[in-house]
């Protein structure tokens, strides 16, 4: 039988009559009841109260010893533990002492004033955001850390050896008004041991020095969906390895965007924009790609590969770049290692100053480049700056349709190759073999071909004058038996045969004729009494005479016209 059992100190109250347990308690702290007591007599042990499965609490829930509720004591809500999250009160006792713990912290809405936190392995925060993209952050609806005044260190620091730590939903105030230095998460330089920090929907700003900083040796972290604003250096310092940032957004930093200084970084969905130096600097790097990023409104560079290491540019979209100066900086500069870009737009967004050049190499650096495009108005210059830095290749053969044209400089040309460039001595083709240090063949705009050894050039054939090719410095030479030189013949023609009449001259009317032409004579068959044939006369652009020496001679003469160079 089950007797419920109601009044000021038992409302709603189930107890089995036969056994004296109490089977369900809706309401209020009541564990045992005795009519007007509110105690069930003949309870032994706290074994004698049944659990209760389902039902709801309505207000605060009074405990007095442990709840073991499905695992509510494995979580810790930061404000229960006593932090008041006013933005005033110094919370970094409590926090730390929560952190110790090693459980899982909630912090609840409110800002929490605190000094330098420190990490331990395993540390989960998660706090509460209205959404990771709020600009500002609505403080009633957020948790938010920041840093206290005076602090001049880093707010979350990750010494070497914590790893696997988890921030989600949290809003970092670096407060660089009142503190000189310090990063908002700083992870020292570590093995490679020292892995994944996910840091997820969160918002970093106002650092007063970066707003993320991944020591050398850090591997696996990851930060997705989360904005770094204002920092007074770089938005984030990437020196470890397999780092990746996904859909995180960097704006107005006071150095750059992103300095990588690691290998095997992955940045994609990324916004970069506005920062005082340039959008993302890759120094020293191997296998850094960037794909599907914006990367605008930066003082100076949108992307600076330097001293050496291999960058892949993907998808992305340059525009605006060169704040500080008009025609000063280019939206890609690479000087040391190598660039791949691939289906990039460089834009324009009618901004005053805007880059010289959409790709700017110097020195001893290879551009790859493939399906790009500049809007009008983006650049001031061009596309690049040095197309001789410019190294497409492929593993095998390149197939195009028939009516697919290759250009260069946009010639216009119907070819299917084509290149137009700015001056007539701009190659358009060349080879090389091996360790040569001067092309073997090349050609310029202008169509002049030039032979060489590959340590020096030593042959040209080009058109010189209207209507002429010349070959400079070399001679021709016919090397195969049976191949020789073909003249055409006919009207006004450089060669052809004439038949003689003695002495009596015969007119040869060709307009080939000039006053310094060389005309060679022989006889070609002989006739009459075969003598010496001469030329007789001439008129330039007309005709010339040919007498022989012998009266009777009545031979067919061939005659060629030879001009000197």
């Amino acid at each position: 039988m089950k007797v419920l059992v109601s009044g000021e100190n038992a409302p709603n109250v189930v107890v089995d009559g036969r056994r004296g347990v109490v089977v369900e308690a809706r309401v209020g702290p009541v564990s045992s009841v005795n009519g007007r007591g509110g105690a069930v007599t003949g309870l032994a042990e706290a074994a004698d109260v049944l659990p209760k499965t389902g039902g709801t609490v309505t207000g605060d829930l009074t405990v007095t010893g442990t709840l073991n509720a499905n695992g509510v004591t494995n979580w810790i809500n930061i404000k229960r533990s006593g932090a008041a999250g006013d933005g005033v009160t110094d919370d970094t006792t409590v926090i730390q002492a929560a952190i110790d713990t090693g459980k899982p912290i909630y912090f609840p809405p409110g800002v929490y004033l605190a000094g330098t936190l420190h990490a331990k392995l395993g540390t989960v925060l998660m706090g509460s955001m209205r959404s990771a993209y709020a600009y500002p952050v609505p403080a009633a609806q957020s948790s938010t850390l920041k840093l206290k005044s005076g602090t001049n260190s880093d707010l979350l620091h990750g010494a070497t050896g914590i790893n696997n730590v988890q921030i989600r939903d949290l809003a970092f105030d670096g407060n660089k008004a009142g503190n000189s230095s310090g990063d908002i998460i700083h992870l020292d330089d570590a093995t490679a041991q020292d892995t994944s920090w996910h840091i997820v929907d969160c918002y970093l700003d106002n650092a007063a020095h970066d707003g993320l900083f991944i020591g050398t040796g850090r591997q696996a972290v990851k930060a997705q969906r989360t904005w770094i604003m204002r920092s007074a250096n770089n938005g984030v310092t990437l020196n470890g390895a397999d780092a990746g940032l996904d859909t995180v957004l960097i704006g107005l930093s006071g150095a750059n965007g992103i300095y990588i200084g690691g290998w095997v970084e992955h940045l994609s969905n990324c916004d970069i924009w506005s920062s005082e130096s340039n959008g993302v600097v890759c120094d020293n790097v191997n296998q850094i790609t960037l794909v599907n990023c914006g990367i605008d409104r930066h003082k100076q560079a949108g992307l600076v590969v330097q001293n050496g290491g291999a960058v892949s540019v993907i998808g992305c979209m340059f525009h605006s770049n060169s704040q500080q100066t008009n025609n000063t900086y280019p939206h890609i500069s690479v000087t040391g290692g190598a660039v791949t870009v691939i289906g990039t737009q460089f834009g324009y967004d009618g901004l005053a100053n805007n880059p010289d050049w959409a790709i700017k190499p110097v020195g001893s650096v290879a551009v790859l480049d493939w399906g790009n495009r500049v809007l009008t108005g983006s650049t001031v210059q061009g596309y690049i700056s040095d197309v001789t830095k410019v190294q497409n290749t492929s593993g095998g053969s390149i197939s195009l349709p028939a009516a697919t044209q290759v250009n260069i400089g946009g010639s216009g040309s119907p070819a299917a190759f084509a290149m137009k460039g700015s001056a007539t001595g701009d190659f358009a083709f060349s080879t090389r073999v091996g360790s040569d240090t001067s092309s073997r063949y090349s050609v310029n705009a202008a169509g002049t071909q030039v032979w060489g050894s590959g340590t020096a050039t030593d042959v040209t054939l080009s058109r010189d004058v209207a209507n002429r090719l010349s070959l400079s410095t070399a001679d021709l030479r016919v090397a195969t038996a049976g191949r020789g030189l073909m003249v055409a013949e006919g009207s006004n023609a450089k060669m052809g045969v004439a038949t003689l009449n003695g002495t009596t001259a015969v007119t040869v009317s060709t307009t080939a004729v000039t006053a310094n032409s060389r005309i060679l004579l022989t006889i070609n068959t002989p006739g009459g009494t075969p003598a010496s044939p001469y030329v007789f006369t001439r008129t330039a652009g007309t005709s010339f005479q040919i007498k022989s020496t012998g009266a009777s001679d009545t031979s067919v003469v061939a005659w060629m016209i030879v001009e000197p160079a």
